[in-house]
């Protein structure tokens, strides 16, 4: 089951959640906030077993006072949470994330579980990603940057959840180039 649309409201999480029946092995659901108080009601509604931080962003940045306090209101919906997947690179939510919260993240620079090496030609990358002793390479069919941390996000979590190198190119290659693109939302 999935967040039909953008379905990341105080009002829209409910009904997404509400979609997840029995025959579901697995539910995906965004969550936004546009103020401080907002995370702890959702993360009441999803209780997610595994995060994904994606980024932070300006989108609905006037309900803060920075962009630490957005941050860590975000970082609430965890906070029950077995791990946290997010991208390493982005030194302001790894600085905010607290010690107790298992983590596992991907970086193209900085150290991270998954270590990713990012080749871009002829509107095709090809990733490469190094986790304990193994190398990994595979390639996807679009460029744009909020496309491919979308897909490492994917990438880390199938990691973690313990899918070998053929099962994860397997579902790698069911992946088109985006008929729209897609940015990653706050």
């Amino acid at each position: 089951a999935k967040s039909p649309k953008s379905y990341n409201s105080q009002v829209g999480v409910p009904l997404s959640v509400w979609n997840l029946k029995s025959q579901h092995e697995l539910g995906i659901f965004e969550a936004g906030i546009s103020q401080t108080g907002e995370m702890q009601n959702l993360q009441k509604i999803i209780n997610p077993t595994i995060g994904i931080f994606t980024t932070i962003g300006t989108a609905h940045a006037q309900g803060f006072i920075s962009q630490k306090e957005k941050i860590q209101e975000k970082l609430k919906l965890f906070s029950q949470s077995q791990i946290l997947i997010y991208c390493a690179d982005y030194q302001s939510i790894t600085k905010e994330i607290s010690t107790p919260l298992k983590t596992f993240s991907w970086s193209y620079t900085q150290r991270a579980n998954l270590q990713i090496n990012l080749k871009i030609q002829n509107n095709q990358s090809q990733i490469t990603f190094k986790y304990q002793d193994k190398t990994f390479t595979f390639k996807v069919d679009f460029v744009e940057k909020a496309d491919l941390e979308n897909c490492l996000h994917c990438v880390a979590t199938l990691v973690y959840l313990g899918f070998d190198n053929s099962q994860i190119q397997n579902k790698l290659q069911r992946l088109k180039k985006p008929k729209m693109r897609l940015e990653i939302k706050d």
